[in-house]
């Protein structure tokens, strides 16, 4: 495990802070649109959060999601190696 430096380790804590008043925000905003449900959209929403299928088909498109963005990543960093090898030994000299 490496050690940070100290300006790392402030920006970093700087960065939870700000991420944790984000998450208490939309938090607050959940809380305040299911407040304003109706009785039948509140057992709606009641069956919805409880549905195995919607459940694992979120899980599913997230999981998607990050593999699409993990091959993007791979793909432009073959790339960029590929172009150092290619264009590497010509720069040097």
């Amino acid at each position: 495990m490496k050690a940070g430096t100290a300006e790392e380790i402030q920006a970093s804590e700087a960065e939870v802070d700000s991420l944790a008043a984000v998450i208490a925000q939309l938090e607050d905003n959940i809380s305040k649109q299911t407040s304003t449900l109706g009785i039948t959209a509140k057992g709606k929403l009641y069956k919805l959060k409880g549905s195995t299928f919607l459940r694992l088909r979120m899980n599913s498109l997230a999981l998607r999601q990050r593999i699409i963005q993990n091959l993007v990543a791979r793909r432009f960093e073959m790339e960029k190696l590929e172009r150092l090898v290619r264009y590497g030994d010509r720069m040097g000299k």
